[in-house]
């Protein structure tokens, strides 16, 4: 991790200052590391509570873990290889999904640019049904009362 930190200013300007601390660094890393662990792991345990179910597969995939950004925390994470609809089911899906396909080679077309179409394929819109953004704002608070009491 960097030991120059960035704050804004009131006025809109970027500061950044450098910390030559290291051991108090350190101490406040661990602190901030465990806290944005634990409040993961609150933010993904209501996850789980609002995930609408059917098979259960997506509750189950609803997990945190480390982040790999540089400046650390924890991530919440929903969906896998099988579960890929996560998404799907927090902000819905559009009715129509336009796609464009290449009709072959045209030689009429200048430089080869080739017989291209726009074709619309008809799905059925599915509204969304959050868990992640809910969970998270439900959370807000009492995540950051956390920070605020650790770092008195």
């Amino acid at each position: 991790m960097s030991d120059r930190f960035y704050f804004q200013q009131a006025g809109g300007g970027r500061q950044s200052i450098l910390w030559r601390d290291t051991e108090l660094l350190d101490e406040v890393r661990l602190v901030t590391d465990a806290i944005s662990k634990r409040g993961a792991q609150m933010v993904a345990r209501m996850a789980r509570a609002l995930v609408p179910e059917k098979t259960g597969d997506l509750r189950r995939t609803i997990h945190t873990e480390k982040s790999k950004f540089v400046d650390g925390g924890y991530l919440v994470v929903a969906g896998g290889e099988k579960e890929y609809y996560a998404a799907f089911v927090e902000l819905g899906t559009p009715g129509t999904i336009a796609r464009v396909r290449n009709k072959g080679f045209d030689k009429s077309k200048k430089r080869g640019a080739g017989n291209w179409k726009l074709t619309a394929t008809r799905r059925k819109k599915v509204g969304s049904n959050p868990f992640m953004r809910p969970a998270l704002h439900h959370n807000k608070r009492k995540i950051f009362g956390l920070y605020r009491d650790a770092l008195k």
